[in-house]
């Protein structure tokens, strides 16, 4: 085709659906915006009830005080609030909870196997999710006793996540 002109594209056909389907598809595709609006208001919440408790646990260390008052930890079952000591020790890094240890993770991922869990609901990666550029996948057993760089991924776990 030497050129295209507004005689030319005046005469295409373009087919498009009625006003009734167009409608129909607006409102299902607001829905869908409505719902992931109100996912990420909820991720948003959930994300900060997450780091709420963490600081709560393991850096203020509420429910040790508790215990150690003799008291229940609050908002808390037995069966968690029993993890948890009744009391603190000195350590080089000033009050830890009784029986609670320094260590590295080098020693960690080397007292597993190399292997560690990857949480509650696990991580099942294939190698069709990775691709060239994104998230780095580390996996524990690279550590060893190496000093670690996200900038120096040894070339067999330089693989990345999409994000």
């Amino acid at each position: 085709m030497p050129s295209l002109n507004t005689k030319l594209l005046s005469d295409i056909p373009i087919y498009f659906p009625s006003m009734e389907i167009q409608r129909q598809a607006a409102f299902a595709l607001s829905s869908l915006d409505d719902r992931i609006a109100l996912l990420r208001e909820t991720n948003t919440t959930l994300e900060a009830i997450a780091q709420a408790l963490f600081k709560s646990w393991f850096v203020d260390f509420d429910p040790v005080h508790a215990k150690q008052q003799g008291l229940a930890p609050e908002g808390m079952d037995e069966a968690t609030a029993a993890l948890f000591p009744d009391g603190f020790e000195e350590s080089e890094l000033g009050l830890v909870p009784r029986g609670w240890g320094q260590t590295t993770l080098a020693d960690v991922v080397a007292g597993s196997g190399g292997f560690v869990q990857t949480g509650p609901f696990g991580s099942q990666l294939h190698a069709s999710d990775y691709v060239e550029s994104g998230i780095p996948v580390v996996m524990p057993r690279i550590f060893g006793t190496a000093v670690w760089s996200p900038t120096r991924l040894p070339e067999s776990q330089n693989s990345m996540l999409s994000d």
